[in-house]
């Protein structure tokens, strides 16, 4: 990587290990250079043990905003096209996310479904889908016919359930409207 002169940039730095390394202790180094100097050398080490760790029996999520359109894709939070969303869904899955939300409107059901396919085949799908596309604040009807169509794609894709959002943060009457769509 390359730093500007006179900054400071925090690095984090990930280490995988493929399925087939031995057990054991394994050393290198990270040599930093500028100028073609040598300013410094860091040492890492990292032990692969020799057991297998058990699958988590938490789900691990994070709220991911990014909606499939190739049109507007963009380093936002917003909008990705189909590469981008991979290699991010790939990317939550190597650091054990594997439950991120999903935005992506049904009412492109093309684009909904290749938001799904992206997840299943990065390993992002474990369990029930955690979809923000729909919310509890949405008239009942239009619920009563959105929720059984995503639960059934989502199936398709091998979720196990459907989890739909409420609206954020609400208080007071915004929260105590909802309790009907809740029940």
């Amino acid at each position: 990587i390359s730093i500007l002169a006179h900054s400071n940039k925090q690095l984090w730095l990930t280490v995988f290990v493929p399925n087939s390394t031995r057990s054991g202790r394994y050393a290198g180094q990270i040599r930093v250079d500028a100028g073609g100097m040598r300013l410094g050398v860091l040492g890492v080490q990292v032990v692969v043990p020799d057991f297998d760790l058990a699958a988590s029996k938490i789900a691990y999520s994070i709220y991911y905003r990014a909606v499939l359109d190739p049109q507007r894709a963009s380093i936002s939070s917003e909008y990705r096209d189909e590469s981008q969303m991979r290699a991010e869904l790939e990317d939550m899955v190597h650091h054990s996310i594997d439950d991120p939300t999903l935005y992506q409107p049904v009412t492109n059901e093309v684009l909904f479904r290749l938001a799904l396919r992206l997840r299943q085949e990065s390993g992002a799908n474990r369990g029930p889908l955690y979809f923000l596309g729909l919310l509890t604040t949405e008239p009942l009807t239009a619920l009563r016919n959105n929720i059984p169509r995503v639960r059934e794609m989502a199936h398709e894709y091998g979720y196990t359930g459907l989890s739909v959002y409420g609206r954020d943060e609400a208080r007071g009457k915004e929260l105590e409207a909802e309790r009907g769509v809740w029940a």
